[in-house]
């Protein structure tokens, strides 16, 4: 959908009082404008942390794979050697975003060496994806007016702001993803269905499906959306076409061999970028170009049967080379894990989870989604824009698809909702333009922007089921975070390298300050380590030791306001956790020095 009608009410409604900046200088001002705004807002936001990375264990865990990048391990080994049981743990994140990362701290570290050089690169990366997102969307409504292109950054800007994923020190992968989702859906999304602009959609997609497997069903959606584009206008969109599927194939390729290993480029891995997402992607892309190519004289039911092929053809595809990809990827999860460790995660929660464990999310995490795509669904049944409403109304329903099974997919859902929204605010910003003095108007335009973000109803839904949720039993305390810092974990640094038992969540922080290994952080890949490290905390004292004595564990770090060791310590009465808890320490660990809250025990 886009917002071209905007100018036309606002010429309707009377004549423009001056010339707004985008007519004169583009997108350029404005979106620079808007960048420095939301870039302050965040930096404010982290300004009283203390801390240059990122707080999800995601962004410690990404610096500490650019660590051992830069300190010389392999290209293509993504083994984190520190982490689990012996042999480590054979991580599945891409290269593609650890290689500018390394740079920036090469390049920054050259000017201010240490930690100093690191802090400017971690927030550096997320300005500059920051500022990539909001061109992105900027650039894909340049050519509806400047009504539009402010509208979308006002929303663009809220929108960013009311995430963690752009603060100082987010590196994690999903900011890039979001950035290359909305150019993916701002190509298909233009006017007409040009060469150019389905290139870049068609790179774009390739390039977040390499980046991270989660965004492959909205990446799928967006090739069936371009399909079904060739359906409906035939050769007409030919030139779209072909620009899509070829930029996507290519990327596709030039990532394959680039970031997959040599000896695992026949292997279909269903949680990272493998031979069961690059195959079938090919094949289809590359059906799909033949289709269009071979079927220029063909009418609409021609194109069916023929498009009815390539589906086919794409579906054989994944069932040959990918079968088990069909199912859960964490299917194969212990039963163990699933129970005390991914349910407990928030974001990997379904929809009926959430509504059970936090209600209040319900409201920021679907309302907006699903009212955009009912705005989608309407301007297709009015005739308003309907292969741009089509398009965005699927990939509208497949990003709530997937935030209904696993709750994190719920901020692609909330990004391609601003694209929606756009028609709406930029309406509202032509009518006060007209009419400068008009108070009423003004307001209106600027609740339409607060109203139509994510924040605003995560507010809401706060504060009206704050009684609820107040007592939550696992909510983290205020001591959980000060576990993490360098400060709590410094004594580990005088300690001789081992393996240290501790609850999940401190595994990364201990990485990166220490260079001690752990034996569990959460990631599903890590299962023998993570179940390890769950039966030590829950097995009587003496059972415990036999475990750490075959992990090969010398170190134990215990945290009280952790919600995992409050939770183990309930599960088993009996156990490790417990009886540390009450203050009655096995005569086998040997008390450390320690700061704060945090208990670091030697294993004699």
């Amino acid at each position: 959908m886009a917002a071209g009608t905007a100018d036309g009410i606002a010429e309707r409604a009377g004549p423009k009082t001056g010339t707004p900046i985008t007519s004169r200088v583009g997108v350029f001002w404005p979106t620079l404008a808007t960048f420095v705004m939301a870039f302050a807002v965040l930096v404010a936001r982290r300004f009283d942390d203390g801390d240059y990375v990122g707080a999800d264990n995601d962004d410690v865990m990404r610096l500490v794979q650019v660590r051992d990048l830069l300190a010389g391990q392999g290209w293509f080994d993504f083994t984190q050697y520190r982490l689990g049981l012996e042999a480590g743990t054979d991580m599945h994140w891409s290269r593609l975003v650890d290689l500018p990362i390394a740079n920036l701290i090469t390049l920054f570290q050259a000017i201010a060496p240490g930690a100093t050089g690191e802090a400017l690169a971690l927030a550096a990366w997320p300005a500059l994806l920051l500022l990539a997102l909001l061109s992105a969307l900027a650039l894909s409504f340049r050519s509806e007016g400047p009504h539009a292109v402010v509208a979308v950054l006002f929303l663009g800007a809220m929108y960013t702001v009311g995430i963690n994923r752009f603060s100082p020190g987010a590196i994690d992968h999903h900011n890039v993803q979001l950035v290359l989702l909305a150019a993916m859906a701002g190509g298909l999304l233009r006017r007409e269905p040009s060469r150019a602009a389905f290139a870049v959609a068609g790179a774009a997609g390739a390039l977040a499906l390499s980046i991270g497997a989660e965004t492959m069903p909205i990446v799928a959606a967006a090739c069936l959306a371009v399909a079904f584009v060739w359906l409906a206008l035939g050769e007409r969109a030919r030139p779209g076409i072909e620009g899509f599927t070829l930029a996507f194939v290519a990327t596709l390729t030039a990532t394959f061999l680039a970031t997959v290993p040599p000896g695992a480029r026949m292997v279909a891995y269903c949680d990272a970028y493998s031979a069961g997402f690059y195959l079938p992607g090919v094949v289809g892309a590359g059906a799909l170009f033949a289709a269009a190519a071979l079927g220029r004289q063909q009418r609409l039911p021609g194109r069916f049967m023929m498009l009815a092929g390539v589906g086919a053809l794409a579906g054989a595809a994944a069932l040959a080379f990918a079968p088990q990809c069909f199912a859960n990827p964490l299917a194969g999860l212990d039963p163990m894990l699933r129970e005390l460790w991914l349910e407990k995660v928030t974001e990997a929660q379904s929809l009926l989870d959430l509504a059970r464990s936090t209600p209040e999310a319900l409201v920021s995490n679907y309302l907006l989604s699903l009212a955009a795509l009912a705005l989608c669904l309407y301007a297709a049944w009015t005739g308003n824009r309907c292969r741009q409403a089509l398009t965005l109304a699927l990939l509208l329903a497949t990003a709530l698809l997937v935030a209904s099974i696993q709750v994190r997919g719920a901020v692609f859902g909330n990004l391609f909702a601003i694209f929606a929204f756009v028609p709406v605010v930029a309406a509202l910003r032509a009518r006060m333009h007209v009419e400068p003095g008009n108070w009423r108007r003004a307001l209106a335009f600027c609740a339409a922007v607060i109203v139509l973000t994510p924040t605003s109803w995560a507010i809401a839904g706060h504060l009206a089921f704050s009684e609820e949720t107040a007592n939550a039993a696992d909510a983290p305390s205020p001591t959980a975070r000060s576990c993490q810092t360098a400060e709590a974990l410094a004594p580990l640094r005088g300690l001789a390298p081992t393996t240290v038992s501790s609850v999940s969540n401190l595994g990364a922080s201990i990485l990166r300050f220490t260079g001690h290994r752990v034996l569990s952080a959460p990631y599903h890949r890590n299962q023998g380590g993570m179940l390890t490290q769950l039966h030590l905390a829950m097995e009587p004292p003496e059972s415990a030791r036999a475990f750490m004595q075959g992990a090969g564990v010398g170190i134990l770090v215990y945290c009280p306001g952790d919600p995992e060791t409050r939770m183990l310590a309930r599960r088993a009465p009996d156990g490790l956790y417990a009886e540390i808890g009450e203050g009655r320490v096995p005569t086998y660990l040997e008390r450390v020095p320690s700061v704060g809250d945090i208990s670091i025990f030697r294993v004699r």
